[in-house]
């Protein structure tokens, strides 16, 4: 036998009609839907989260605001500040007001860096 005659002998595979007929066409949407329950799952917790760091970081800013004391508000004030770069995630840059000495300082200017700090605090 030469390889002519075994090419001869060769015949095409078939498939049998009921398996083509049967192959599913259609994708499953379950696994669609669970990631997107889950990255839903994730962002309201994250969202969560950060509201419930935003309004604790309020609460100590009412605290600091309570103290009786000038200097002693006034230092709390700035270890407030310098935390709060970590809360926020990035660099806070602080205004020109919070690297004066503390008793030249008027009223109005611990109420801008008070108000600046609440506007961080928004973001």
């Amino acid at each position: 036998m030469n390889e002519d005659e075994v090419l001869a002998q060769l015949r095409d595979i078939h498939l049998p009609a009921e398996a083509v007929q049967s192959a599913p066409v259609e994708f499953a949407l379950w696994p669609f839907l669970v990631l997107v329950a889950i990255a839903g799952v994730v962002l309201l917790v994250r969202a969560w989260r950060g509201a419930f760091e935003r309004r604790q970081a309020i609460r100590e800013l009412e605290h600091i605001l309570s103290v009786p004391d000038d200097a002693n508000r006034w230092q709390r004030l700035l270890a407030y500040a310098a935390r709060l770069s970590a809360r926020i995630g990035g660099r806070l840059e602080l205004p020109d007001v919070a690297f004066q000495r503390p008793d030249r300082l008027s009223a109005d200017e611990r109420t801008s860096f008070v108000d600046f700090l609440k506007a961080k605090l928004g973001r």
